[in-house]
């Protein structure tokens, strides 16, 4: 009978190694990660400091990085569901207490 493929894994050393380097170089990039993030929020900090607000510059970010056929579609679709909520955003966004 063969023996189990986790005991073959188990006895390797170099696969070991490398499974404890993998782990290590995880947990740096996680770190470099983390600082990268920290300095994108203080650039949209920054913009939003100047009245720019960090949800319209996210969401202008991804429509240009995103193809020319998925731009097309989304416009698409945006018009259309900006024109089908337009006929029914009082009622459909007023909060019970907000009436008038």
């Amino acid at each position: 009978m063969a023996e189990p493929a986790l005991a073959v894994i188990s006895n390797s050393k170099a696969l070991l190694k490398d499974i404890q380097a993998a782990a290590q170089e995880v947990e740096g990039l996680k770190k470099e990660r983390k600082a990268i993030n920290q300095r994108i929020q203080a650039v949209r900090e920054g913009l939003e400091a100047k009245g720019i607000d960090k949800k319209a510059f996210d969401d202008v970010m991804k429509y240009f990085a995103a193809n020319l056929a998925d731009r097309d579609g989304y416009e698409d679709s945006r018009k259309m569901v900006h024109e089908a909520l337009s006929e029914i955003q009082e009622d459909l966004f007023t909060k019970k207490g907000d009436e008038e």
